[in-house]
């Protein structure tokens, strides 16, 4: 048998092994991308876990900064995300922070912006949706950015900015047209711009999300515009039958219609039935509440609520003092009467009331024999 001699063995060992190498690379690599091409099918048909699985597998295989490493680290993450897994933030955090040159960079911004939405984080949200270029973006999902970012611009106080991205999308077809059409309407009413967010709210008659809260809106909206039977309409019902937490609210809308239509009568009930629900009265409401009741010949209750505005001095005080001494008047309390026109006297906000009840106070005075110069 022929024998090589040992020397020509090595030499024929160190000039194949890199012929060997290449071939097992490319071996290892054919398998690699195989097992990364099954994750995004699988990712594809939204078997997340199966997915994550084979690309964390595939990363653990490549070298950091190979493109199929950084493919797979960023497909896992997005994995994570669509499972609500608890390290979902912690691996696209991780990501970003690893690869900021990569193409996926913009994409992982945007999910990164969604996990805070969903933590209700809205200020970080909004960091990472304005890193967000939309032209990354696919379809649905640019709407989706608008849209989230719009509202967390809302929920921060922002809300010209807010407002601009709803208005972007509000009338175009697509699944966030509605919410963004609310709370475009919502800041236009909060604006005071309320013809633009009258017409934005009476588009849903029919939506099942927004439609129970649209009433209490358009009652407001009539009661600024001075519609007042329109007021009635719409308010006086949910006044009634109304949602039993919005029931003193409307009440107190439904009150305050009446009294400036001079149903005095019926502003007093519904003023009733808002003090009863257990919000807490202005003094405003209570000069109303008494108005109401003094004009229906309710006296005892119209001095209640008298006393309880006459706590300043400023012309309600004065009107109030100068009112409920025609209550006590009309009540037979001569004594009292005297000396609410006294109090009225002594303000000058209004020159004929003042006038008035000092003449009042004097001739009263008289009556009951007292000398109102006497100390």
């Amino acid at each position: 048998m022929l024998r090589l001699p040992r020397a020509l063995y090595l030499s024929l060992f160190f000039l194949f092994v890199p012929l060997l190498l290449p071939a097992q690379r490319n071996l290892f690599y054919t398998g690699t991308e195989s097992s990364f091409r099954e994750a995004r099918d699988l990712l594809r048909n939204q078997r997340f876990s199966a997915a994550q699985s084979i690309f964390d597998e595939v990363a653990s295989q490549t070298m950091r900064m190979e493109e199929l490493h950084v493919e797979s680290r960023y497909f896992a993450a997005l994995c994570a995300y669509e499972l609500f897994h608890d390290d979902a933030a912690f691996r696209m955090r991780s990501f970003i922070r690893n690869y900021p040159e990569s193409q996926r960079i913009k994409t992982a911004f945007f999910y990164l912006g969604n996990l805070m939405y969903r933590q209700r984080n809205y200020r970080e949200a909004l960091e990472w949706y304005e890193k967000t270029e939309v032209i990354r973006l696919a379809g649905e999902q640019r709407y989706e950015l608008k849209f989230k970012r719009a509202y967390c611009y809302f929920v921060t106080h922002k809300d010209e900015q807010a407002k601009t991205l709803f208005a972007d999308i509000k009338d175009i077809d697509n699944k966030y047209a509605a919410p963004a059409t609310y709370y475009f309407s919502h800041i236009c009413y909060e604006q005071g711009n309320y013809e633009t967010a009258l017409s934005g709210f009476k588009k849903f008659s029919s939506n099942s999300t927004f439609s129970p809260l649209i009433p209490y809106y358009l009652a407001h909206i009539y009661y600024h515009q001075g519609k007042y039977e329109d007021v009635i309409q719409v308010a006086k019902p949910l006044a009634d039958t109304g949602d039993v937490k919005r029931v003193p609210e409307m009440a107190r809308l439904v009150a305050d219609t009446y009294y400036r239509l001079g149903q005095f009568s019926l502003s007093r009930d519904y003023y009733r039935k808002f003090l009863n629900g257990g919000l807490k009265p202005s003094r405003e409401d209570r000069y109303m509440m008494a108005f109401a009741a003094y004009k229906t010949g309710d006296f005892a209750e119209a001095i209640d609520q008298y006393q309880k505005v006459v706590i300043v001095s400023d012309s309600m005080t004065q009107v109030a003092w100068y009112q409920m001494a025609d209550c006590f008047l009309k009540s037979g309390n001569k004594q009292a009467a005297r000396s609410s026109y006294e109090s009225a006297s002594k303000f000058n906000f209004d020159r004929e009331i003042e006038e008035d009840a000092l003449f009042s106070y004097a001739k009263l005075s008289y009556e009951l024999v007292y000398n109102p110069y006497h100390e």
